[in-house]
């Protein structure tokens, strides 16, 4: 067993170079099949990212192009526009460097990096050369390029343009930019709820571009004080709170002939949602939802027309349909899934939107990857949700063959034909692997166990592998639980974490190498105990409906589970159990400190929601309706409603420039437990945003956290 100076700690979790290495990220295949390229962090800063590549003829990796041969970058954002601060807190991309790339289609010698503001065209023979494409001195965002690679369009001070990359010529397709309207990026509703992170589409034939036109002036404007290490401003905001009004989104249409434009939808004729917009053979396919997210319509938009009134296809639920990427055209239909019988399977229907075919061949279908004539391929899982695996699925006669054998969760990139994928995975018992696969055959990229130069080599002997189990809720379902033990369990008398999430869209709980936050709370003594509640993701509408129109109920009964588990384990102190969590995280942690006293002994709350009043339309409202149609459910799940039975002493934190959930949620509680005379303890984030991730911020709040739970555990 090491000493204590061995242990893992906050300042080095947090540190370059990153105990994770320098783990692939955006894993793709060389348009000829030759390379697999990928973005990984520096070895000696883990903000900054840089191109690698890898040979597949020779199996030899190296970095390609660093960011700094392009343009000198530095972490700060303080010369970013406020378009491109809000898309790295939406993607909860916080790097700089070589944040993504592409090829230029149709170009598969050129490739395409955003940097710093601007884009830039390089040669594959020739990488260091690069090319900068818009105007100089100017920022650009939402870089987006047309069907033949011909254009590329962008945006800049909230103005749609594109460029014709062989003559050179800059041309602006919107001209009414303001303070409340933009056009070509996504919305704020878009981005950080629905995901949808494009604001502009090029049609195939490249002769039209479909663009959003998002109007703020409809929203009430707030003004949030936002503190940083310099001082405290005023920031006007527009945000959409739940039951209120939502910002106007139009869908444009530009046709690069004449330069004409025409609206084709707006958001203000039956108060909807454009979720998707996705580009098919003779125009576009839109999917919107309506304000309550019943369902989920699927129109046709041909080229120069206006599109179907009458959907060709609609998803419909009682409690709310989901979101996914997995719409992609086909010759004559499209291939997506839904969640109509209770798990989301494939189906295919042809342009009029008739079924075609359903297969169900998986238990739960978490990605369509990819689809030909005669194929699908895609990842879910057939006999446990804590797996991730790739299938292979015959269109003709729906046999399904499972292509990834390890256990474990397996993230994949195919290429061009489907034959060879690259295989990034883990388990509970052993840490990354990356290997390429091609008919049937496995050829080894990398292995962090073989690694004798990985930073994390001194902490891997200490490793406490993560055991996964599972217990059964109220009604029959199963709920998924990981207890990892501390790395010293002699005493018998271990205090306990439970590390909680608890809200929708999340899975905690999978079986891949434990993560680096759940080492650091076991090599300070704590074991932690994580469970993914009704509700969260990846198990199907069946298993979140329960949380419908019923927050801060089902989630908290689930958690509490969490005791059975920890029953088996004899070097467990269940009257030394904590809770800490982050965002809903936060919002659990305060709620199962004042529904449940009794259970736990302490408790820290990062970033909770307060009042779900306060937090935006399309989150809240797919949850729980609208706050005059169901104000009982809204007043339990009211953080305010419990506080009269805290009794467990109390961290809670927030960062003071959070522009997601407001510094006004935890303003209210801390006004609450002042009116009550509650003792609570308090530590705040000059400039922090939401996700907190500014390495000296994450080291400091751990260290702090683990100072609160040795005091209080």
């Amino acid at each position: 067993m090491p000493d204590n100076s061995e242990r893992l700690n906050p300042a080095r979790l947090f540190a370059s170079p990153s105990l994770l290495g320098t783990p692939p990220q955006d894993l793709k295949f060389s348009p000829d099949g030759r390379y697999i390229v990928f973005r990984a962090p520096d070895a000696h800063d883990l903000q900054k990212t840089n191109l690698h590549r890898i040979d597949l003829q020779t199996m030899s990796s190296s970095v390609w192009i660093e960011s700094s041969d392009i343009k000198q970058t530095a972490a700060d954002v303080t010369n970013y526009s406020a378009e491109e601060r809000a898309e790295r807190e939406r993607r909860r991309d916080f790097s700089y460097g070589i944040t993504s790339f592409s090829w230029r289609p149709g170009h598969p010698e050129e490739l395409f990096i955003p940097l710093d503001g601007q884009g830039y065209l390089l040669r594959v023979d020739t990488p260091h050369r690069p090319r900068p494409l818009c105007p100089a001195d100017l920022r650009h965002s939402g870089f987006t390029w047309s069907t033949s690679g011909q254009y590329l369009s962008y945006v800049r001070d909230r103005d749609l343009y594109f460029l014709d990359v062989r003559s050179g010529l800059e041309q602006r397709v919107t001209d009414d930019a303001s303070n409340t309207v933009q056009s070509g990026l996504p919305d704020f509703l878009a981005a950080e709820e629905m995901h949808r992170f494009q604001g502009h589409w090029w049609s195939r034939c490249d002769r039209e571009i479909y663009f959003t036109r998002t109007d703020e002036s409809t929203v009430a404007e707030r003004f949030r004080l936002e503190v940083d290490a310099a001082g405290s401003k005023t920031v006007p905001q527009r945000y959409p709170f739940a039951g209120q009004a939502n910002p106007e989104v139009e869908l444009w249409v530009y046709n690069l002939n004449n330069g004409d434009k025409r609206q084709l939808w707006s958001s203000a004729t039956a108060d909807e949602y454009l979720a998707r917009c996705v580009p098919y053979a003779d125009g576009a396919l839109l999917l919107t939802q309506d304000r309550q997210q019943h369902q989920l319509a699927y129109r046709r938009c041909p080229t120069g027309g206006l599109p179907e009134e009458v959907p060709v296809y609609v998803e419909r639920a009682t409690s709310w349909v989901n979101l996914t990427n997995d719409l992609k055209p086909l010759d004559n239909g499209f291939i997506t899934t839904d969640e109509m019988n209770g798990t989301r399977q494939i189906i295919i229907l042809d342009d009029i939107g008739e079924g075609v075919a359903r297969y169900d061949g998986m238990q739960h279908i978490n990605r369509v990857v990819k689809a030909t004539t005669d194929t699908i391929w895609a990842c879910g899982w057939s006999q446990s949700p804590t797996d991730n695996h790739l299938f292979r699925i015959n269109r003709a006669t729906g046999a399904t063959d499972q292509l990834t054998q390890a256990p474990g969760w397996h993230e994949v990139a195919l290429n061009e034909t489907g034959d060879t994928f690259v295989d990034r995975y883990s388990s509970s018992q052993e840490p990354l692997t990356i290997e390429v696969v091609s008919q049937g055959r496995h050829q080894t990229l990398y292995s962090q166990r073989n690694d004798a130069l990985h930073p994390y080599r001194p902490y891997l002997g200490q490793h406490v592998e993560g055991k996964t189990g599972s217990i059964v809720a109220a009604d029959g379902s199963d709920l998924w639980y990981r207890i990892t033990p501390p790395i010293d369990t002699s005493s018998g008398h271990c205090p306990t974490i439970v590390y909680v999430y608890g809200g929708p869209g999340v899975q905690k709980v999978r079986n891949e190498w434990n993560p680096l936050t759940n080492q650091l709370f076991a090599h300070q003594g704590f074991a932690v105990v994580e469970l993914d509640n009704r509700g969260s993701a990846n198990r199907g509408r069946a298993f979140e409906a329960p949380l419908y129109h019923n927050m801060g109920r089902v989630e908290i009964e689930d958690q509490l589970r969490v005791f059975d588990a920890l029953a088996g384990c004899n070097w467990a102190d269940l009257t030394r159990v904590g809770v800490f969590g982050h965002s809903y995280g936060g919002y659990m942690a305060l709620m199962l400190l004042c529904q449940a006293p009794d259970s736990f002994a302490a408790g820290a709350a990062v970033a909770p929601v307060c009042d779900w009043r306060l937090y935006d339309t399309h989150y809240t409202e797919r949850y729980m309706g609208m706050p005059t149609d169901n104000p009982e459910a809204y007043q339990h799940a009211n953080v305010l409603t419990h506080l009269h039975a805290l009794t467990a002493p109390l961290l809670l934190m927030h960062g003071m420039a959070d522009d997601n959930v407001l510094f006004d949620n935890s303003t209210m509680i801390m006004a609450e437990l002042q009116r009550q005379n509650k003792q609570f303890e308090l530590m705040t984030y000059p400039g922090a945003k939401h996700s907190m991730q500014e390495p000296h911020v994450s080291v400091h709040r751990f260290d702090l956290i683990l100072d609160f739970f040795r005091r209080t555990l």
